[in-house]
């Protein structure tokens, strides 16, 4: 009996006093967290296939983004020459010829039927720092919050070139279709003023010439005047004419004659240039310079610009220095050469400017929502590395898809955003380029003008809507990644967010 006594008290000490229940205690698992409970395998299946999206989309979007901007420098470089070749021919047809110069002191006194013409742009500049010291020295860059003796210099926008020597050039043009018309017969009321060009009777053919002199002419050819410029010391000698390649415009360049491709511009080997600039002359490459141009007169480059506005010095801090010794050179410049046939004489200037224009905004759509694409990613996604490795939190695809909340939802609801915009704008332009495919290779085709660079141009554009469709796909691969993503990251947040009691708290 003393044994079992025994025995019964032992069990009896494995009991609670009062309740007479065992003393066994849940297991606490201080690793773990109410939020992370393990769900049913539903559940755990849509966060692994979460987590997935979510590394995804952030690593798609970067590199993605920064692919279409490499894809579209590289294209754009490759393009750029031929596009401005492009833009040259549109020029010359859209322009209309030019019968009468006079000269002016402001743009706004030009007389009736006359239009003051921009002789060149300057492309303006980027916000940059000057620092005074031991040297004085400008750089595009902000100022540090630290820095001594230095100050911000703002950004300047691109401005029109009017102003030259204290002229401006007034042009009154002849209006096509109703002054002159194109055609191989002139009807009646119509005079011929060269190959397949009528003008009307009662009006003077255009002007095929300019030339300067620093005195007044004595004589003049038949068909011809001067004007005077407005410091008297130049003159300029206009002569309108019977010839196939009638007066352009007149142009002031910096560095050389002006390039054949308006795009480009000839560059100073031995120059160094302000480095605010937001563009700096690359040279005139491929086509080479326009040989058909030919000089008038040069002032000094820093005297035009201030003439035209641009604050040399007083904003542009230590401009002059870089333009030291430059000039900026006037020339006059002769329409492009057509070969003379009903074809090359009536090309479609509508054609030419959807085409010019469908380039300038795939490439510009482009840049800009890719870069949003590019940084976006990348922010989000050391965001996400940042708030792991704060809290500790693993990787693995299954517990990345739990931690998803409304703050990565938006995120990737902005990635579809941009890339819905990217593609809509990319799809446009480029469906602008296709529909003038066939009027592209026939130009190319009919070699139209006397000068082989241009047509070697227009035949080397023909690769650039091959290359901006190339473009366009990479932008609709980037759609699909997120319009797949984001439903599922969306809904993980929403299951968090449920799950949270509907509180609306951050993270990655």
């Amino acid at each position: 009996m003393q044994a079992d006594e025994y025995h019964s008290h032992e069990g009896q000490q494995l009991l609670e006093p009062e309740t007479g229940t065992a003393d066994v205690k849940p297991e606490t698992n201080y690793g773990a967290s109410p939020i992370l409970e393990q769900p049913p395998e539903t559940k755990s299946f849509i966060y692994t296939i979460a987590g997935v999206s979510y590394y995804l989309l952030l690593l798609s979007a970067a590199i993605i983004g920064v692919g279409l901007m490499i894809t579209l420098l590289v294209v754009k470089n490759s393009a750029n020459a031929s596009t401005g070749i492009m833009e040259y021919i549109e020029t010359n047809v859209k322009t209309s010829l030019i019968s009468d110069i006079q000269v002016s002191s402001s743009t706004t006194t030009c007389a009736s039927g006359y239009t003051a013409l921009a002789i060149g742009q300057w492309g303006g500049t980027r916000n940059g720092c000057y620092c005074t010291g031991i040297t004085e020295t400008v750089r595009a860059r902000k100022c540090s919050s630290g820095s001594v003796n230095c100050k911000s210099v703002s950004s300047e926008s691109a401005k029109d070139l009017t102003n030259y020597e204290g002229n401006v050039f007034c042009v009154k043009y002849l209006q096509n279709s109703t002054d002159y018309v194109y055609t191989d017969t002139c009807s009646s009321g119509y005079m011929s003023c060269g190959p397949y060009l009528c003008v009307k009777d009662g009006l003077s053919c255009p002007l095929i010439n300019v030339t300067y002199s620093s005195t007044a002419p004595t004589s003049l050819p038949e068909n011809s005047t001067y004007i005077t410029l407005n410091d008297g010391t130049g003159y300029l000698t206009l002569l309108s004419g019977y010839s196939s390649t009638p007066l352009l415009n007149l142009q002031v360049e910096l560095d050389g004659a002006p390039c054949l491709s308006s795009t480009m511009h000839p560059v100073n080997a031995t120059a160094t240039y302000y480095p605010l600039l937001e563009t700096t002359p690359t040279g005139c490459g491929t086509y080479g310079t326009d040989t058909k141009s030919y000089l008038l007169t040069s002032e000094s480059t820093v005297d035009m610009y201030e003439e035209n506005s641009i604050p040399v010095d007083t904003v542009l801090k230590l401009y002059s220095e870089y333009l030291s010794g430059s000039t900026a050179q006037l020339y006059a410049r002769s329409r492009v050469e057509f070969k003379q046939n009903s074809y090359c004489n009536s090309l479609d200037v509508s054609m030419l400017e959807s085409v010019t224009d469908a380039v300038s905004g795939m490439f510009s759509s482009v840049y800009y929502c890719s870069l949003v694409l590019g940084v976006l990613g990348l922010f989000a996604a050391f965001a996400v590395g940042s708030y792991k490795h704060r809290t500790k939190k693993s990787f693995l695809l299954d517990e990345a898809g739990r931690s998803l909340r409304w703050p990565m939802a938006l995120i990737a609801l902005g990635l579809l955003v941009v890339n819905v915009v990217l593609v809509v704008f990319a799809y446009s332009n480029v469906s602008k380029l296709q529909a003038q495919s066939t009027a592209l290779q026939e130009l190319s085709d009919a070699e139209c003008f006397t000068d082989p660079m241009v047509n070697q141009g227009a035949t080397d554009f023909l690769a650039t809507p091959k290359n901006v469709a190339a473009i366009f796909e990479g932008t609709v691969a980037s759609l699909i990644i997120t319009a797949v993503c984001f439903p599922i990251i969306l809904i993980a947040s929403l299951m968090s967010f449920k799950r949270r009691g509907f509180k609306l708290e951050g993270g990655f």
